[in-house]
């Protein structure tokens, strides 16, 4: 099944990234014969006959269907430089093409690799005719090499790497690559995890990953995070979440993560989620009666209304009665009915669990406290949101200027 897929899939994209390392590369030839794929004519003698001319004439020739001609080309070009492994990659080429004896091509092929392992169109060559012997490793391989030395084919390897992804063959190929990931392997989880119901194959890619010595990094692991949310499996990504945490991360980890806003690095989906615009600014500053070494800012200017929902983290508690507990300041504030902090279930139904009285007014530093209960059932998921208190377009107008710290949530009473 393999061998039919990989000749129906890559044949088209193989033989596409030759063309496109032919067109668009550049060789001392360039400086030397500006038409090499032209014929000679009557000047030909006072013409420079690089090797790498020959081989770009006999590329033209093998286009032109004249295989003949092609290995003439390749071998005048390989007795200028014995030690031409694109000459020789070459001569893979043509006997790919005339499908030529098995053996004689294959030496030809460990030559080429041998005398230029990392040039980028001894390995387009290659990998057709490791595809025509139905070579995965060396395809792969090959593939490696291409993506490592030119970034700009990613988006050409990764659609046929992908359909690739079903079968176990691939995957056993793939694992000597995990240990110390290459530099396209996140390009390759990027592009997994934006096709549509490849949530199985994203997996298997991150398994892979997560089996070996080397930790993942912060971006596999966001990834993987919001492709699970993108799938609506919450638990699954909240337990990858929490397992990514690292020691410091873990000590601002509770009912509320990073409640103090001391945490410098951002993680994802469960972590405080800000959106910034041109009349609202949300950043961390130290500020006055702060409680660790900063504080939650929020600008507002009154240039559009604007229904405020822009500050809000997930959290997961069980059934029972909680507490939200936070300081605040307000240094000065011109609205109507002001900002409240609400909690809700995550549900279709976006049940209401409680919510603050309203931030409408001047106040040094004080405490708001919210309790709420998290009911038994369809609540897995609750979100923590300040946003506007009036649902009406015409109280949407905010200016000011407003702190939040020591932001936590605590279980009150258990749930039998």
């Amino acid at each position: 099944m393999i061998k039919k897929l990989l000749i129906i899939i890559c044949a088209i994209g193989t033989a596409s990234l030759s063309l496109a390392y032919r067109l668009g590369g550049m060789s001392p030839s360039d400086f030397i014969d500006a038409s090499p794929d032209k014929p000679m004519g009557l000047n030909s003698k006072l013409q420079v006959l690089h090797p790498d001319t020959l081989i770009k004439q006999a590329e033209h020739a093998l286009e032109q269907d004249n295989p003949e001609l092609a290995k003439e080309l390749t071998l005048k070009a390989l007795s200028k430089n014995i030690t031409n492994g694109l000459a020789f990659a070459q001569l893979v080429a043509i006997n790919t093409k005339k499908n030529s004896d098995y053996k004689d091509t294959e030496k030809l092929a460990q030559l080429a690799e041998v005398l230029w392992p990392a040039h980028i169109g001894v390995q387009s060559k290659l990998a057709e005719f490791w595809l025509q012997q139905h070579n995965l490793p060396k395809l792969i391989h090959a593939w490696h090499l291409i993506m490592v030395r030119a970034p700009e084919v990613h988006q050409e390897i990764y659609p046929i790497l992908f359909k690739l992804l079903d079968f176990p063959e691939t995957i056993e190929v793939l694992k000597s690559y995990t240990a110390n990931p290459p530099s396209w392997w996140q390009g390759l989880l990027n592009y997994t995890a934006t096709q549509e119901q490849a949530l199985q194959q994203l997996r298997t890619l991150y398994e892979l990953r997560e089996h070996t010595l080397t930790p993942l990094t912060a971006e596999e692991r966001s990834i993987f995070i919001y492709a699970l949310v993108k799938n609506k499996l919450w638990e699954e990504a909240y337990f990858t979440w929490l397992a990514g945490l690292n020691e410091k991360q873990l000590q601002e980890s509770g009912f509320i993560y990073n409640g103090s806003f001391e945490a410098i690095e951002k993680t994802p989906v469960f972590d405080w989620q800000y959106s910034n615009t041109p009349s609202i600014k949300i950043t961390t500053a130290p500020t006055n009666g702060m409680i660790g070494q900063k504080a939650l800012h929020l600008i507002l200017t009154d240039r559009d209304r604007v229904d405020f929902q822009h500050i809000s983290q997930i959290t997961k508690l069980n059934a029972g009665v909680y507490t939200l507990t936070l300081n605040y300041r307000i240094d000065h504030m011109q609205t109507g009915e002001g900002l409240r902090w609400r909690i809700y279930c995550m549900n279709d139904k976006n049940t209401l669990l409680g919510e603050s009285t309203a931030l409408n007014k001047r106040s040094p530093w004080d405490v708001l406290k919210v309790d709420f209960e998290v009911p038994t059932s369809d609540c897995a998921f609750q979100i923590v949101r300040l946003e506007a208190s009036s649902p009406f377009v015409n109280n949407h107008l905010f200016k000011g200027s407003l702190w939040f710290d020591g932001i936590q949530i605590t279980r009150t009473q258990p749930k039998p």
